[in-house]
């Protein structure tokens, strides 16, 4: 019933259009007025009824199919407020009179008030404003979503400084610790310089112990390994192999770590044992590509090569445990022929490279911009006292061990260290004043008013007209922040403020991933906007250009008739053909600056400079027929139009074929706030590229011309000024491209910080 309803409209109206569509041609066929202005009568006659039609459908639809029924009451309403009924009107009572040059412009514009009721009536204008209506609430919540991204970001900022805080402290007491374990040894080494276990060959002896211990756990793992993968291929059981690879390669990453220890062990020792541990690192590591090798050839099951590489690994483990067992040998030699000032300039030496390390542990608790802070102060009193360290050092290895001179470098070390000491207690007292309970209370109210904004947007969301799938998961992902928000006030108001950070970060998770399904369904309807612009502005330049090919027509027949007299050289109906061509273009420069207008708010420079080069072209063709010039430079200049709306029209073409609006990187789409283009830069240039190939070849063309010809007549002088407007517009235009494309790799920059 709703199809066949609707298909009668339909068909009344584009009856309509085809009785209006005739009424000029029934004019040029010399039809009279009387006649004409009958058969308008009649086209009105048959609008009110659809009208009434429309009016009683659209009751009857009204409970079951209210969309239909608002579309057929858009459509009725359009016909009262556009005026169309008068228009037709005025369309008869202009042919009684036979005012044709009035009748024709009144035609053509009810032609398209018609064309435009039949697309409401079908639904494509209603789904359009639909879609707007639908891309405008979903730019107001990205918007809103984007502030309340904006506030978490802050509260989670303040949160975290509330949570560095209580980090900062920790640090100052664990330095406060190393301080006082520092102390202790240095007090130590006053008491007793060569001290055992604090040098750095007893150290190295220990360490190198440790390694020798867990090399001979590898072997023997090793050999284990290497027993099954001989069990598994005598045994021809090839599926064990790729479970003995993985064991292979644990016991390879095992053997890495192992010889980084070895190489670590080498570069803090020195003299022969150092050359022996190098000897071992490179050992290990060759043990170790054999290991990966024999992995590979496990998982393979290429059982035979893999014993080869196990054999391979096996022999060069034992290469590195014989030089880890020289290396040993060298170090005790040289710690048993070491006199006991070199053992305690040795001790006080590693005391004063840890007392550094820790310096520089202090340093980094500086924040930076900080100058003569406590941790500034603390940092370099534990430098100096490392340096006293070293001095006695120094000392001691000169002057023996009864150095009084070292045991004065001791003891400034250890007033270094009290005030390094007493820097950082301070610095935490510093800390621990600063009113963190206020300030999570603070934090904590700040939350619970961006949770109730989240839940007003998702409100907003929920009723919104339209649905899409994603402004349904993006409703979800905003109750999902509003939980977050809801656990981050809770942590915040029990002074848990780490707990608090976690449930923010997870709110602004949410929220991020809100914005991003609105952003991809705003995305979506520009797209569909653009596309319909698009094609709206073919039509439009279409007809524009149909009906100046009958301007252009009218220009050729009239310059073409004989002069009636030396003084006039037009009769009185050419006269009035005239006339309704200047006013027809006229008409058209207003509908080509309204599609200009169009492109200029979507920032189409390029062809909204060409159509505005083509609507001044139109103006001074108006003039021109005013005046009844229609010599070949009027024709000219309306070839040049006809020229100019073919390319914009062809490149329209292509851009609609291409589908503009492809997906954008993240933070640069149309809905996200970043305009996405109406037609693409690409056919921009090309149309810029276009544009100046044309003007440089009728430069070239006029300049041939002047060659043969000399100096310019007054036609050649109005090109030749043309050609420099038309110049002028190209060079405009490019700067305007150069700008926009400036600030497109600007945006492109900023969304990638």
């Amino acid at each position: 019933m709703k199809t066949l309803l609707f298909c009668a409209l339909s068909a009344a109206l584009i009856i309509s259009l085809f009785s209006l569509s005739g009424l000029a041609q029934e004019k040029d066929a010399g039809k009279k007025p009387e006649n004409l202005a009958a058969q308008q009568a009649k086209v009105k006659e048959q609008l009110q009824v659809i009208e009434k039609k429309m009016e009683e459908l659209a009751v009857t639809l009204e409970e079951k199919q209210p969309d239909d029924a608002k579309r057929l009451r858009n459509a009725w309403q359009a016909i009262r407020e556009r005026l169309i009924l008068e228009d037709m009107e005025v369309v008869r009572n202009a042919l009684l009179k036979e005012e044709f040059w009035k009748a024709l412009p009144k035609e053509v514009e009810l032609i398209e008030k018609l064309a435009d009721l039949l697309n409401e009536l079908v639904g494509r204008k209603f789904k359009s404003e639909e879609a707007i209506k639908e891309l405008d609430q979903l730019r107001k919540s990205i918007e809103q979503i984007k502030g309340l991204i904006e506030k978490e970001q802050k509260i989670l900022e303040g949160t975290k400084g509330v949570t560095d805080r209580d980090q900062r402290i920790k640090d100052i007491e664990d330095a406060i610790q190393q301080l006082n374990a520092l102390a202790k040894r240095q007090q130590e080494l006053v008491t007793n310089p060569v001290k055992s276990g604090q040098d750095t060959d007893s150290r190295l002896a220990q360490e190198l112990a440790n390694i020798k211990k867990q090399l001979d756990e590898i072997i023997q793992k090793q050999q284990d390994l290497s027993e099954k993968t001989s069990e598994t291929v005598t045994k021809g059981q090839p599926e064990r192999m790729e479970s003995l690879g993985g064991e292979q390669k644990e016991l390879k990453d095992q053997t890495s770590e192992l010889a980084d220890k070895v190489n670590q062990a080498a570069k803090s020792s020195s003299g022969e044992q150092s050359q022996s541990l190098q000897k071992a690192s490179g050992a290990l590591n060759d043990a170790q590509e054999a290991m990966q090798k024999a992995a590979e050839q496990l998982t393979e099951q290429k059982g035979n090569p893999a014993r080869e590489s196990q054999e391979q690994a096996k022999k060069s483990l034992q290469q590195a445990k014989e030089s880890l067992d020289k290396a040993t040998q060298q170090l005790a030699q040289a710690a048993s022929s070491k006199s006991d000032s070199k053992k305690a300039a040795g001790n006080q030496q590693q005391l004063a490279q840890d007392t550094k390390q820790t310096a520089d542990q202090i340093g980094k608790m500086a924040k930076e911009g900080d100058q003569n802070t406590p941790v500034q102060q603390a940092q370099k009193s534990t430098q100096n006292a490392s340096s006293s360290m070293s001095k006695a050092g120094e000392q001691f290895q000169k002057e023996g061990t009864q150095s009084q001179s070292a045991g004065q470098s001791q003891q400034q070390a250890l007033k270094e260290l009290e005030q390094a000491k007493k820097a950082l207690e301070e610095e935490k007292q510093r800390e621990l004043a600063k009113k963190a309970e206020d300030e999570m209370k603070k934090l904590a109210g700040e939350q619970k008013e961006t949770e109730q904004k989240t839940g007003e947007v998702g409100k907003q969301l929920e009723q919104s007209q339209p649905k899409s799938p994603q402004s349904e998961s993006a409703g979800r992902q905003l109750k999902k922040s509003q939980g977050s928000m809801q656990g981050a006030q809770g942590n915040l108001q029990q002074q848990n403020p780490g707990g608090a950070q976690q449930d923010e970060k997870d709110a602004l998770q949410a929220l991020k991933k809100a914005q991003d399904e609105l952003e991809q369904r705003a995305d979506e309807l520009e797209k569909e906007r653009q596309q319909e612009e698009l094609v709206q502005i073919e039509e439009a330049l279409r007809k524009i250009r149909d009906r100046q090919l009958e301007v252009n027509k009218n220009t050729v027949e009239l310059n073409d008739k004989e002069p009636i007299s030396a003084e006039s050289r037009f009769a009185r109906e050419d006269k009035l053909r005239l006339k309704q061509a200047a006013e027809e273009e006229g008409a058209l420069q207003e509908e080509t600056l309204n599609v200009v207008k169009k492109l200029d708010e979507e920032d189409a420079a390029v062809f909204g400079g060409v159509l505005r080069t083509v609507a001044l072209d139109m103006k001074e063709v108006k003039e021109l027929l005013v005046a009844e010039d229609t010599d070949k430079y009027t024709q000219r200049v309306e070839s040049e139009i006809i020229a100019q709306l073919e390319a914009l029209l062809e490149a329209l073409k292509r851009v609609i074929k291409e589908k503009p609006g492809e997906p954008q990187p993240p933070g640069q789409s149309g809905g996200g706030g970043g305009k996405r283009p109406l037609i693409p830069p690409v056919a921009e240039l090309k149309m810029l590229k276009k544009m100046q190939n044309e003007t440089h070849q009728q430069t070239k063309e006029i300049d041939d011309a002047l060659l043969q010809s000399g100096p310019p007549n007054f036609i050649q002088k109005k090109i030749i000024n043309r050609l420099a407007h038309r110049q002028g517009t190209i060079v405009a235009l490019t700067e305007k491209m150069r700008e926009a494309i400036l600030k497109q790799i600007e945006k492109r920059r900023e969304g990638q910080k």
